[in-house]
């Protein structure tokens, strides 16, 4: 595909490599460059100064709502006719087998829409049409996530029987759509191998309908949504949080197949958003291992359209407070049709291990508990000029 897919089991999991690796190169309160945070970063957050609403319900002004109509005279329209391959010796698939299907398989694919191709408002069914000649394709089975659902296991629906030649339905509501403006569909799908023995190795063709069945909503106006304030404040809450390490994960998602505990906004994430600025104040932290000491925080996040993981950058700290940087593109904003935000944020505490030999510090090798609180504020800009850009995670594989 032309952008990174985060792997279904990644995503669900959040294993972080951080115990492959050592902390991120620059040091918390520097920027790239080497030069100073401002000395008024931590407070950005919070700032009594500012003029501030506490939901986007409040925006006021802009242009008036209307109408986008991407169908024209059309009541079908294609968005795919070709082949899709699908690779028995992919690791992704044989391990979303084991945990989704839970029985043996051998193969499947993680496939999504090209970039321009959105599942339109107004769309009341997708229609999806397998063919494949290949004999190592005994069976296929459907699993999807719709664009108003995260990208995690308990985000995708399914299995929906696919019957070779035969077109498969899949009911769209309204809040199952793509968002105009969107030229990259938050839709994604799962193609798992079935049958007896079930295995899916080679290529099959796929063609991909969308169909009208209802009159496109009015979409709401595009009003300049930080015309009268300055930020929104989309979080602000005590919490405990269980920072689990991959050996924890792994045993959990077996169980219960749950991924990790995650903060999410408690207000949307609003258009003309382009920057955040997340606060956390520790008040304990406290590790399962006594040999282990804490060294800060790693921040992990999940964008509403839910194709990357990324790690947010530290723009200060103290010893219990730590201030987090997140830029936002206009593409990772929330559905003003949704109702709550589809954002995922992971937090870890990273550590190193008194022991006689060189340790490099670990971001979600172990346990521990947190306890503190947590505000989160959006932003048109970025108001310490010193985010840059969304910083894909490095620790995360």
């Amino acid at each position: 595909m032309s952008r990174p897919v985060v792997a279904l089991v990644l995503a669900s999991l959040l294993p972080l490599a951080g115990c492959l690796g050592g902390a991120d190169e620059d040091a918390p309160g520097t920027t790239s460059d080497g030069s100073d945070v401002p000395d008024d970063a931590a407070t950005l957050a919070a700032d009594e100064n500012a003029t501030v609403a506490t939901s986007p319900t409040d925006m006021t002004g802009g242009h008036a709502p209307h109408i986008h109509n991407y169908w024209g005279e059309s009541d079908r329209v294609t968005l795919f006719d070709d082949v899709v391959a699908i690779r028995a010796d992919d690791p992704n698939p044989t391990f979303i087998n084991a945990l989704i299907l839970k029985q043996p398989a051998v193969g499947g694919a993680l496939w999504e829409l090209p970039d321009g191709a959105t599942v339109y408002e107004g769309t009341g069914i997708v229609e999806m049409t397998v063919t494949w000649t290949d004999p190592t394709i005994t069976g296929l089975a459907l699993y999807y996530k719709s664009a108003d659902k995260q990208f995690e296991v308990e985000g995708f629906v399914g299995p929906v029987p696919l019957t070779k030649d035969a077109p498969a339905q899949i009911q769209v509501t309204p809040k199952m759509t793509d968002m105009p403006h969107d030229s990259v569909s938050r839709w994604m799908f799962y193609f798992a191998p079935a049958g007896v023995p079930a295995v899916a190795e080679g290529n099959f063709h796929l063609k991909f309908d969308i169909i009208r069945m209802r009159d496109v909503m009015e979409f709401p106006g595009h009003p300049d949504n930080y015309e009268d304030v300055s930020n929104y404040v989309l979080a602000d809450r005590d919490f405990t949080y269980k920072s689990q390490s991959f050996v924890t994960q792994v045993a959990g998602f077996l169980a219960t197949s749950q991924g990790p505990e995650a903060i999410v906004p408690d207000k949307i994430v609003p258009m003309e958003t382009h920057a955040m600025l997340v606060q956390i104040d520790v008040s304990q932290a406290s590790a399962t291992a006594p040999v282990l000491k804490q060294q800060g925080l790693v921040l992990i996040y999940v964008a509403a359209d839910g194709r990357q993981l990324y790690e947010a950058k530290v723009l200060n700290l103290t010893d219990a407070t730590y201030v987090f940087g997140v830029p936002v593109t206009d593409s990772q904003v929330d559905s003003p049709y949704t109702e709550q935000s589809a954002w995922r944020m992971y937090v870890f505490v990273e550590q190193q291990a008194d022991l006689p030999v060189d340790t490099r510090s670990c971001a979600g090798c172990f346990d521990v508990e947190i306890n503190g609180h947590v505000k989160i504020a959006s932003w048109a800009t970025d108001p310490t000029g010193i985010i840059g850009d969304p910083n894909p995670c490095r620790r995360c594989g």
